[in-house]
């Protein structure tokens, strides 16, 4: 049986979430990408933990998508801001900010452009408390160099796989339930 998950890829300008995406479906970086605003939707099938499952990702522009808009149609976010660019950090925190007030979808927070160390200026640990402020996780990835590209999305989907209602069910097809002792 084949999963179907819905993301949504949150980023400021020129941090690179086109980017990841391109990455994780076709394996390549284009290092002079002009985005297309047009161009926003990205599929692929992969296998998570042995199972087959088809991402479909959304680039959700805020200028195009509103979060409102998507909370319906979508599984999960990954929001992106850029390790050498702190305006994009307080922006994504901005956006986490406005997606938790409604939304209670698995989220993971990317701090991308990892091969850029030298110009980093958004230390890792601000974006590892900002994960654990919010209840997410928090990954450094490079599109570039492919870093961690695989991984973030892939561990979107196993929290998506997690909190789907149908994958809620024990080893006997009843559903799962919390007791309290």
């Amino acid at each position: 049986m084949t999963d179907y998950v819905t993301v949504t890829i949150y980023g400021a300008d020129k941090v690179g979430s086109s980017s990841l995406a391109r990455q994780l479906v076709a394996h390549e970086f284009e290092e002079d990408y002009q985005v297309a605003r047009d161009e926003g939707i990205y599929h692929t099938q992969v296998d998570i933990d042995q199972k087959s499952c088809w991402i479909q990702v959304f680039m959700g522009y805020k200028h195009l998508v509103r979060f409102s808009d998507n909370r319906t149609h979508h599984e999960g976010y990954l929001f992106v801001f850029s390790i050498t660019d702190r305006p994009s950090f307080e922006a994504t925190r901005k956006q986490i900010d406005e997606t938790k007030d409604y939304s209670n979808l698995p989220i993971l927070l990317v701090g991308n452009k990892c091969d850029l160390e030298h110009r980093r200026v958004v230390p890792a640990r601000e974006g590892a408390e900002l994960a654990e402020s919010v209840g997410c996780k928090y990954l450094e990835t490079s599109a570039k160099e492919g870093i961690n590209v695989d991984a973030c999305f892939f561990e979107l989907v196993r929290e998506v796989r997690r909190l789907k209602p149908e994958n809620n069910v024990d080893d006997n097809g009843s559903k799962k339930q919390c007791s309290l002792s």
